[in-house]
């Protein structure tokens, strides 16, 4: 068992705990945390072909492993479609469905661990199960198999980039999640 110096930051709203030996995140608010998806996160990213340490590094980076509707919309908290902030219920997800059908795509937000957002994702989710775009197994289950797909359409750091953008131009957010799947490639492999 390893132990490990822990001390806390305040980063948005999440409460994070820090180890001194990584700047990797695990945090502790309520809704995600590391250690609560770790094994889903790992046996969906294996099913989909998606190296788990850049699986875990997408979720960081999309949802600080949080279940929770996106920033889309602004920093507000909002509890009215689309949502912002709060966290994600079937009903919420069904209510965002609704309106994005009635109202041509124009409320989409991102939704869960892997913040899907773009529409035919979401609907994709909600197909799968009965509660579909709100359980975090079948968010991360559509988002690595839409980023794996980007790196096997486009190549590594392009994949990664379109997963953001919809479109293979190497950009900020590709690069900022290929340095943290280095990260927590390097910190947890250990």
């Amino acid at each position: 068992m390893h132990y490990y110096s822990i001390y806390y930051a305040h980063i948005g709203y999440a409460l994070c705990a820090y180890t001194l030996y990584t700047t990797i995140p695990l945090c502790y608010n309520g809704y995600m945390t590391y250690r609560r998806y770790n094994t889903m996160i790992r046996e969906e990213a294996i099913n989909e072909g998606l190296d788990i340490y850049l699986a875990i590094a997408l979720v960081a980076k999309e949802s600080l492993f949080r279940n929770v509707f996106g920033w889309d919309w602004g920093e507000e908290y909002s509890d009215q479609v689309p949502f912002a902030h709060m966290p994600v219920t079937p009903n919420r997800v069904r209510q965002l469905l609704k309106a994005i059908e009635e109202n041509d795509y124009s409320y989409t937000n991102g939704v869960g661990l892997t913040q899907l957002t773009y529409p035919p994702l979401l609907f994709r989710a909600q197909s799968l199960g009965p509660n579909g775009a709100a359980v975090p197994r079948l968010q991360c289950r559509v988002g690595f198999q839409t980023l794996q797909r980007n790196i096997t359409q486009y190549g590594y750091l392009r994949g990664l980039s379109a997963y953001n953008s919809g479109q293979p131009i190497v950009n900020d957010y590709g690069r900022d999640l290929a340095a943290l799947h280095k990260e927590y490639e390097e910190k947890l492999r250990t």
